[in-house]
């Protein structure tokens, strides 16, 4: 994100050996920390006297995070107005924070702390927390031979006890028809052909020529099974972990030091099926334990059709199966120790899970593909693994995630 300081006179300036800051980053900080004054989150002396950090970056909304110079702060959502949906998402999260608000366990463990929420502008505001780092970074930066097995593990805890909490949810929206973003990749719409990219018009082909990928995504609806309140987007990024004996900056000697795990970005929280919550989070552990391996074991162009066969295999492959298996499992049964199922209703839900973590591996290559001219070697190992899923989902469930 480039960052500003609003310091002195209260004017942004760009930190220096940092990107460029787009034209739009320094209205949007001044803009959003005048709303924030205004809505007393902050005061306007610790914005003159104190001075603030702001980095502003911009996904499907406009993301601000606000610290002071102890490291304390804020995570601030507006709306992207270059993103026809940011409105509509923003205020189905702030729709869901005040759904959870004295609601208790598990929404206490799971949320950062909301501070202020404005539907109408929509704007939100929670807990900036910078002792906590994404589960993403901390996969990629982790040392040679080493998985955070533990990590993923508690996570799969936790999203058993969000989906433990039921249904009796009168806010919570329903799920879209197409229950995955991706459902309709097969059969493109044309407003999509005309406005992607030439990455992502090859991907459409590459499903297209591929029997199992479309027809396990089309198939994604006959298995959608609603029955809870569920995330609707979980992946590393959106797990936030603060590792055991961290603390924030400038705490207090007694501040807490264990381990804590919280889920963010609930935009797309909604009545829907639990295998698609455990799928995001087993679709990272897929990409994040094989994708090394196989992006350079696989020496097919990009244009190589997939569900032709297995994926590449060696020593080094094997070896990561093996950890990819050993997470997976121990998602599964964090997971289920929460509320047990039955013997059927698990099986079922193991064949659901495994269904819609390879249609998460097609939705991670789309937005790849959105981003690039091609498709990149990875993201075809990565499509070929999506459709030897489709093939036996109920396989793939035990022999592929080890989900027993």
């Amino acid at each position: 994100m480039p960052r500003l300081l609003l310091s002195g006179t209260g004017q942004a300036m760009q930190v220096p050996d940092v990107a460029q800051v787009p034209d739009q980053a320094a209205p949007t900080a001044l803009g959003t920390v005048d709303e924030l004054v205004a809505a007393g989150v902050l005061s306007a002396d610790e914005v003159v006297d104190t001075g603030l950090a702001v980095e502003v970056g911009a996904r499907r909304n406009r993301n601000l995070v606000i610290t002071r110079p102890d490291g304390s702060g804020y995570f601030v959502k507006v709306p992207n107005e270059q993103s026809p949906m940011s409105r509509s998402t923003l205020r189905s999260e702030i729709d869901f924070y005040r759904a959870a608000a004295g609601r208790g366990h598990p929404f206490d463990a799971l949320l950062v702390r909301l501070v202020h929420a404005d539907r109408q502008r929509p704007l939100l505001v929670l807990e900036f927390r910078p002792e906590h780092r994404g589960l993403g970074d901390i996969v990629r930066e982790r040392p040679a031979g080493e998985f955070p097995v533990s990590l993923y593990q508690e996570t799969g805890r936790l999203l058993g006890e969000l989906h433990a909490a039921g249904p009796d949810w009168t806010a919570a929206p329903t799920a879209p028809p197409e229950v995955a973003p991706v459902t309709d990749y097969g059969r493109p719409d044309p407003w999509l052909l005309c406005t992607a990219s030439r990455g992502t018009l090859m991907l459409v082909e590459m499903v297209q020529s591929s029997s199992e990928l479309s027809s396990g995504l089309t198939g994604l609806v006959s298995r959608w099974r609603p029955g809870t309140v569920v995330h609707g987007d979980v992946r590393a990024a959106n797990v936030l972990v603060r590792p055991a004996a961290a603390r924030p900056p400038q705490a207090h000697p007694g501040a807490a030091r264990g381990r804590d795990i919280r889920l963010v970005d609930w935009e797309l929280w909604h009545l829907g099926d639990p295998a698609q919550d455990l799928a995001g989070l087993l679709e990272s552990v897929v990409r994040a334990a094989l994708g090394p391996v196989l992006d350079p074991a696989l020496a097919a162009p990009p244009s190589r059709p997939t569900g032709t066969g297995p994926p590449p295999t060696g020593p080094g492959v094997a070896a990561a199966g093996l950890v990819l298996q050993a997470t997976c499992r121990a998602v599964w049964r964090a997971y289920l120790s929460v509320r047990p199922p039955t013997v059927t209703a698990q099986r079922d839900l193991a064949a659901r899970t495994a269904a819609f973590t390879a249609a998460r591996l097609v939705q991670t290559q789309v937005e790849e593909a959105g981003r690039s001219e091609a498709v990149s070697v990875g993201g075809c190992a990565m499509l070929e693994i999506a459709a030897n899923i489709f093939t036996d989902p109920d396989r793939a469930a035990t022999e592929f995630l080890a989900l027993t």
